[in-house]
């Protein structure tokens, strides 16, 4: 008696569009029973409100229920404890749970490469998981540097959205492409205070390279003494 549809496609509008056509349906209407449709979109404001309505909409046989794979994406380093930026710092009195402070001689340096819905939610989790407190018991600067090719358009929506943390220099937005000169220029500057990398691109093939890249690149011009985690975001196949 249960009947599930699925909208999975990458185009957001298209499955929004698509399963309010199928709702329509006389067929699915005279249902006595509810159609369950999944549909591939972002959780974003106006999305979860066209979701939650859809729960108690007692005129509608079918309820809406929203995939967001940006952040699924990223609940999967929030569930792993080795991808958790703790493990890039020097955690003073572990044994002692009177302090737990974090020990950095520089801030907390992350690096997010494509800032689409993926890399917005990544750069979210850094700035919630990397957030530590100092034996002054100050918060230890947090820095982030955001890439993306299409960063023009990008920058602008940030920016209104946080506001403070663009204008304190926690999140540096850059317009470069991954194999510019000007790209590696800053991956060669900031190589050395990196804790954390996050690639989100949209084509797995250049983000494995990269990750490769960049991996090499740490090996052979690193001198910290400080965890480094690389993680890709993309599709795996088996």
């Amino acid at each position: 008696g249960k009947v599930n549809c699925y909208f999975l496609s990458n185009d957001e509008t298209e499955n929004i569009v698509g399963a309010l056509n199928l709702s329509k349906d006389k067929c699915i209407q005279k249902r006595l029973s509810t159609v369950t449709t999944y549909i591939h979109a972002r959780r974003d404001a106006n999305n979860e409100v066209f979701d939650h309505y859809s729960q108690y909409n007692n005129d509608s046989k079918m309820i809406f229920k929203l995939v967001d794979s940006a952040y699924l994406s990223v609940k999967t380093l929030k569930e792993k404890y080795d991808t958790l930026p703790v493990n890039c710092v020097n955690v003073n009195g572990v044994l002692d749970t009177v302090t737990g402070t974090v020990s950095m001689d520089t801030p907390f340096t992350s690096l997010v490469i494509g800032f689409g819905a993926t890399g917005q939610e990544a750069f979210e989790f850094l700035y919630e998981f990397a957030t530590f407190i100092g034996p002054d018991r100050r918060k230890v600067p947090f820095k982030c540097y955001a890439m993306d090719e299409k960063m023009n358009t990008i920058a602008g929506f940030i920016t209104s959205k946080m506001p403070e943390i663009v204008r304190d220099k926690e999140l540096e937005m850059l317009s470069t492409k991954v194999d510019s000169e000007e790209f590696w220029g800053k991956v060669r500057d900031i190589i050395d205070q990196l804790n954390y990398v996050v690639i989100t691109l949209n084509n797995d093939t250049v983000g494995l390279s990269l990750a490769v890249n960049l991996f090499k690149y740490a090996l052979l011009h690193r001198t910290s003494k400080m965890p480094l985690i690389i993680t890709l975001h993309g599709i795996l196949n088996m």
